[in-house]
């Protein structure tokens, strides 16, 4: 498909073959989503290596919400206000991803320590988990 200001085409292929006459493109290169947590954090290269320390810090966010979001709309918040909460618990974990985001661009250039992406993640969560939870007694 072909689109721009000059020219509109679309092309369909009712059998398509693609063929590659050099063997040595034939290699094909994962990305860090076609491994596991695992190999990731046993991988030599170091995107790859960070990029797993994230997936086990993404476990840890995913089950701080879950616990969170039961406690909050089961047992503390009323039927009423429950869409506040929702709104305040997703800005919360939008600025924890971005900030999360961050510290991974960090770790990728060198800049960060491994072990200062996880004390700043671990206290980034337990602020969040006490906000949302001194938010929901305060109202």
């Amino acid at each position: 498909m072909i689109l721009n200001e000059s020219e509109k085409s679309k092309t369909i292929f009712d059998k398509f073959i693609y063929s590659i006459e050099n063997n040595e493109i034939e290699i094909l290169m994962f990305d860090k989503e076609h491994f596991n947590t695992l190999q990731l954090l046993y991988s030599d290269d170091k995107e790859f290596y960070y990029h797993g320390h994230n997936r086990i810090y993404q476990y840890f966010l995913v089950l701080v919400i879950l616990i969170i979001s039961l406690k909050v709309f089961f047992i503390f918040a009323s039927k009423k206000n429950i869409f506040k909460y929702y709104l305040i618990i997703f800005i919360c974990i939008l600025l924890l991803q971005l900030i999360n985001s961050y510290m991974v661009f960090l770790l990728n250039n060198e800049n960060l320590n491994l072990y200062f992406y996880y004390i700043f993640n671990i206290i980034s969560l337990s602020f969040f988990s006490y906000f949302i939870i001194r938010f929901n007694e305060n109202s």
